[in-house]
């Protein structure tokens, strides 16, 4: 469940993004899919992206043999992101539901099927057009998680991530270089890739982990460039440097 909050945390972030400057001119390239290798290089997981004018409307997740395992489906209206829907064995299981005052972002909250039971809600503060806290309440445990951004010169440089309960903390901060993002403010890979809030290419992510019992734990992600300034993989290591996974961009 934490891993697909921190998922969409990043989708919702993106999804009431809206600046007037425009993105530079190699955006036109699609990222089309993601290779997920695991440290002894067989655990592969692929994911496949589709698009409709530019949006991202189909994720579709497979194993390597090609055989799709579940699928998420994106709606929009006014373009802005309405609804994210989960499917797997061609069964609707989860959704999440954005609400929006204008074009601004200010709750949604994830069901799950077939008796539509809400799994837990998020409200939201935005600032300008970036969303800076939102909250997680699950109903019926007492139980929240505060999340933070701060940016820097249109970069997201640091989050915080809090969950009251367990009261773990888990600490990000971002490194960039000078060049421009490519998937700045483009539709669709906003969606699936981290970086794409931010207007310069980012090239290291270092995340520190501490729960109520000490448990600590460092993950450094690195991010490896092709000449055209795509990203072409990003590695993620433990502090003490054992590799934990790799994700390779596939493009067309």
């Amino acid at each position: 469940m934490k891993q697909v909050i921190f998922l969409l945390s990043l989708l919702t972030l993106v999804a009431c993004r809206k600046e007037k400057e425009q993105p530079n001119n190699n955006a036109a390239k699609k990222l089309v899919g993601l290779i997920s290798i695991g440290s002894d290089n067989t655990n592969i997981n692929i994911t496949r992206y589709q698009y409709h004018e530019s949006k991202l409307v189909r994720a579709t997740h497979l194993n390597p043999q090609g055989d799709t395992l579940s699928y998420r489906t994106y709606a929009y209206n006014n373009g802005v992101l309405i609804n994210a829907s989960y499917f797997q064995n061609n069964q609707r299981i989860a959704a999440e539901v954005f609400n929006y005052d204008g074009n601004k972002l200010y709750s949604s909250y994830y069901i799950e099927y077939p008796g539509q039971d809400t799994i837990y809600w998020k409200t939201y503060t935005v600032e300008g057009s970036l969303v800076t806290n939102f909250v997680t309440h699950y109903p019926g445990f007492e139980d929240e998680e505060h999340v933070r951004y701060t940016y820097t010169n249109g970069n997201m440089t640091e989050s915080e991530t809090h969950d009251t309960k367990s009261n773990t903390t888990i600490r990000s901060n971002y490194e960039y270089d000078t060049n421009p993002n490519p998937f700045y403010e483009v539709q669709g890979a906003q969606l699936v890739l981290p970086n794409a809030i931010s207007k310069n290419n980012i090239v290291k992510i270092h995340r520190h982990m501490q729960d109520n019992n000490d448990g600590k734990y460092n993950i450094v992600s690195k991010y490896v460039y092709r000449g055209n300034g795509y990203p072409g993989k990003v590695e993620n290591y433990y502090q003490m440097g054992t590799k934990l996974n790799a994700i390779e961009f596939l493009y067309e």
